[in-house]
């Protein structure tokens, strides 16, 4: 299995997307993220904080799943 170096570009975009579509504004980003190892099914489950309007705080994170067989199977979703 391959090893993780850090969040894609693409990743990052489907994160900034998923924040945009829960935050209904266009300017979220991703203003850093934390991991842990990957599970029985080769999954990584990566953490992203998330800002929006340059500085406020989002009241959520997203959570991007990375398959790491297949890099462009990940996906993301939000957590409280």
């Amino acid at each position: 299995m391959k090893t993780f170096k850090g969040l894609n570009r693409s990743e990052i975009k489907k994160a900034i997307k998923k924040a945009n579509e829960l935050n209904g504004c266009k300017d979220c980003t991703v203003t850093g993220y934390s991991y842990s190892g990957a599970d029985e099914f080769g999954c990584i489950r990566v953490t992203c904080e998330i800002c929006h309007n340059y500085e406020t705080r989002a009241d959520y994170d997203v959570v991007v799943e990375v398959f790491m067989m297949d890099r462009r199977k990940s996906w993301a979703h939000a957590v409280a």
